[in-house]
């Protein structure tokens, strides 16, 4: 039924597209007109739909490109009798390089929020392969993974690089890297993309980076919790349900979790989308909506344990050395994991089921859709396991 839908909003965008062209320019008509035709003669219906769907619509799409790259020739310093502005003071001693300019790096990555953060390893081995001789901007819509990363100059707004007017010497766009390379964990997808083979042995956990106001407000926190705490999150999003933990079988299990140990429960996330247990004996605590990332990554560093889902505070969970157990789905835990060096510290919980992980089964062309049509990966959860994992970190 997804599929269909998607298809059908395809359908309507093209119509639209095409009507918008005609009317700024009605000449366009009669040539869509003679192509189709002669397309159709071609190879029939199916000729001109691989056409206009798999290589005109594609290059088309929202009708402008992300960013249009002009760079002068240098000659036209020596005309106006000028020079290049350099970012290096030239009255500093030279490096070993004798690199006058930083190289400048625009990285795209527009979402979503843990794909973003993924990315992180990705900025700080860029500017480490170039000695920090490098100005590295990244473009995004979730600018909060970035604050205080001593790694990059600045952090914009997808939305502004149709007006950009700086010129950058490199460009990476990791948007839609992963989705070409669904067998790679998404952080190894981007390493490959920007360095191409390399050791996977390096480090490449994902980082957030905290200040000491950051850490001051997690710890008054903790102190009014006054007990060890486990940190939570599942989420309740009627558009995404191949995520969720069905919401009777994770209150079962918090239950349980509370009965067997003496930790507080802290629950995090949106209000508007994830789950908030509430228990007799006030062990459960709603912390949706309080922490930033930075905040919430500190709460989760101080932490027994970490239980979720394949979503956004898993990947921040895994800038820590806190102990994780999470539930997995459509997409399979190696592509998903934490890139830590102890794994451990690390238990997957995944669905008894033999399509486990069909995402991977899917191009960047095919949008994914359950083929059992009934969401099964998540109703068949080991909830005993998910427990016994949780408290053989205890």
């Amino acid at each position: 039924m997804k599929k269909e839908t998607t298809k059908l909003k395809l359908v309507l965008y093209t119509i639209g597209h095409f009507i918008w062209k005609w009317v700024k320019n009605p000449l366009l008509v009669g040539s869509h007109i003679s192509n189709a035709y002669k397309l159709t003669k071609e190879g029939g219906p199916k000729k001109l739909s691989d056409t206009v769907f798999r290589q005109y619509l594609p290059k088309k799409y929202l009708l402008k490109t992300k960013i249009n790259i002009k760079t002068p020739s240098t000659s036209i310093y020596g005309k106006l009798k000028t020079s290049v502005d350099l970012e290096i003071n030239p009255l500093a001693p030279k490096n070993l390089y004798e690199i006058n300019a930083k190289i400048k790096i625009l990285v795209i990555r527009s979402g979503a929020m843990g794909d973003v953060l993924l990315a992180t390893p990705i900025i700080k081995k860029l500017f480490k392969n170039y000695d920090g001789l490098c100005s590295i901007t990244v473009a995004t819509r979730y600018a909060d993974i970035f604050k205080n990363n001593p790694y990059i100059v600045k952090c914009i707004s997808i939305h502004d690089l149709r007006n950009i007017e700086e010129q950058y010497d490199l460009i990476l766009d990791l948007d839609s890297c992963y989705e070409k390379n669904r067998a790679l964990h998404v952080t190894e997808a981007y390493n490959f993309y920007t360095f191409g083979i390399s050791s996977t042995t390096e480090n490449l956990q994902p980082e957030i980076f905290s200040t000491n106001s950051d850490k001051e407000t997690c710890s008054e926190f903790i102190k009014n919790i006054k007990s060890p705490y486990i940190v939570c999150h599942n989420r309740e999003d009627a558009s995404q349900p191949y995520r969720n933990v069905p919401r009777k079988e994770w209150e079962r299990l918090l239950t349980s979790l509370s009965e067997k140990s003496d930790l507080q429960i802290v629950q995090i996330g949106s209000r508007s989308m994830d789950i908030a247990l509430k228990n007799e004996n006030n062990k459960f605590i709603d912390a949706r909506d309080i922490f930033s990332l930075q905040q919430t990554k500190e709460l989760i560093s101080n932490a027994k344990l970490f239980l979720g889902t394949d979503a956004g505070p898993l990947h921040i969970a895994a800038t820590t050395q806190t102990p994780i157990v999470s539930f997995f789905s459509i997409a399979h835990h190696h592509l998903r994991r934490p890139l830590r060096d102890d794994q451990s510290i690390f238990k997957p919980v995944t669905p008894n089921i033999d399509c486990y992980g069909c995402q991977s089964d899917f191009s960047i062309n095919d949008p994914w859709f359950c083929k059992r049509n009934d969401f099964s990966c998540t109703s068949t959860f080991n909830i005993n396991k998910a427990l016994d994992d949780c408290l053989s970190f205890m």
